[in-house]
């Protein structure tokens, strides 16, 4: 998860804010049978037809990669802001 984590967060960093001012929020959260690791932004977002799962950029592939690991799923909300809720089984 940390790598996880790192890679959403350098991501938004480098892409979310232009002026340079912005907020990223990390929450970990656990319910009955599932942890849910959600990463967000209030930057400017992502385009609308961005796939996370068929991205070529070399972070999200690696995100997507380490979920599949953990057999977790991404949501993903591109405005406003963006933000990722990565869905895995408590194990």
């Amino acid at each position: 998860m940390g790598i996880i984590i790192n890679e959403l967060a350098t991501n938004s960093i480098k892409y979310a804010f232009p002026n340079k001012k912005g907020t990223i929020t990390i929450k970990l959260t656990t319910q009955k049978d599932k942890i849910e690791l959600t990463v967000a932004d209030d930057g400017i977002g992502l385009p609308d037809s961005i796939d996370p799962e068929k991205t070529e950029t070399l972070g999200l592939k690696l995100v997507n990669i380490l979920t599949k690991q953990i057999n977790g799923k991404i949501n993903l909300k591109t405005k406003p802001g963006t933000q990722f809720k990565i869905t895995f089984p408590k194990t």
